[in-house]
């Protein structure tokens, strides 16, 4: 069995969820292979899947939202980029097309979310798996007008497919399909506290209470700056995202730059608290991790709304503006608000076995693309 799985490169979360649930594949399937077809750089992709063996495909298949920074977007630059995607998915789609056929294996197309895997699943007559909690015609449609048509477009393309396994924090995704819900999306932290001090420079491990981790995503954070650290002296801050400068002694003690090697989720055992965008992935880590979450809002993003219900519903959080953050007011010393409800957290396994379940009735010819 060939799993092709066509992966937005909008940001790294979609990336980190499908590293989770192709590990927990990898696990019941070891003989399977996994094609990863996507921009996501190399580097992320094999830090994502931990050491499971993958092919690459380097295919950009959606656009999602132009962004100029970390809590901003572009609806403009999206709308010319979706354009030129457009002209570009013919060939790439023959080409991808006429490679897995040369494969000569079963095939089982997997999106998340792209919504032109549907043309490559109908060019090959295979199945095809949508794995999400959105689909990029309930984020466009909340742009408007202007979107209107490419929206339609969209959404008649994820008509075609076999089923959903829908992820929590989920908008609508009124597909007209069969689907599996599950729980959180993540794996586990992979390395021992000693060794992750080490890698950071700590000599002892400091009181977790008190220890802040900062990240937002693949999204870069050059409009924060140094000094703000310095109204939160009694704590240490561990970021991702900062470019940093030559000169670094202008940076505060309490401050250390994580390496690019190691995900955010194996720091986490190290954190009591986590401030980032709203983001399914950093959601499901967090809470999987029992993180607090100090979440800046983000204006113009269709899913910020929905993951800020999910997030009251299953996490310990606060909530900030924008203009908060920039002025360093992350009330880190505030309780807490506390879920009413919880979510499981064993998703990816859920969704591997979906996945396995589907790929076996591939085998006996009892799925035919819609």
């Amino acid at each position: 069995m060939l799993v092709y799985v066509c992966i937005s490169a909008h940001g790294f979360g979609h990336g980190s969820r499908q590293g989770a649930i192709l590990s927990a594949l990898h696990k019941l399937q070891p003989h399977w292979r996994l094609v990863i077809s996507t921009s996501l750089p190399n580097t992320f992709l094999k830090l994502a899947m931990g050491g499971v063996l993958f092919e690459k495909r380097l295919c950009n298949w959606d656009v999602g939202i132009i962004q100029p920074s970390a809590i901003e977007a572009d609806n403009e630059a999206t709308s010319r980029a979706l354009d030129t995607l457009e002209n570009n998915l013919p060939l790439q789609v023959e080409c991808e097309s006429r490679w897995l056929r040369f494969q000569q294996d079963s095939i089982l197309i997997v999106s998340d979310i792209p919504p032109a895997a549907a043309s490559l699943a109908r060019e090959l007559n295979a199945p095809l798996v949508w794995i999400g909690n959105f689909g990029w015609d309930d984020i466009y449609s909340y742009i408007g007008k202007s979107f209107r048509d490419k929206t339609q477009k969209i959404r008649d393309s994820y008509y075609q497919g076999t089923c959903l396994i829908r992820l929590p924090f989920s908008m609508a995704m009124d597909w007209s399909l069969p689907e599996i819900q599950v729980g959180l999306t993540t794996s586990e932290p992979r390395l021992n506290l000693q060794n992750l001090g080490k890698l950071i420079g700590w000599h002892e491990i400091p009181e977790r209470k008190y220890t802040i981790l900062i990240g937002f995503g693949g999204l870069k954070l050059n409009d924060i700056h140094c000094q703000i650290f310095d109204n939160w002296k009694n704590y240490h801050f561990l970021i991702r995202g900062i470019e940093k400068h030559i000169s670094m002694e202008n940076w505060p003690k309490n401050v250390s730059f994580l390496p690019a090697n190691i995900r955010l989720l194996d720091f986490m055992p190290l954190c009591s608290r986590m401030l980032t965008k709203p983001g399914y992935s950093s959601f499901c880590e967090a809470i999987s991790q029992g993180l607090g979450l100090h979440v800046v809002n983000r204006e113009g993003f269709a899913e910020v709304e929905v993951l800020e219900r999910g997030l009251k519903a299953a996490g310990y959080y606060r909530f900030l503006g924008p203009l908060q953050f920039k002025l360093g007011e992350w009330e880190l010393n505030h309780m807490l608000n506390t879920p009413f409800s919880s979510i499981p957290i064993d998703g990816a396994d859920q969704a591997a076995w979906a996945l396995v379940a589907i790929a076996n009735k591939v085998n006996q010819n009892r799925f035919i693309l819609k």
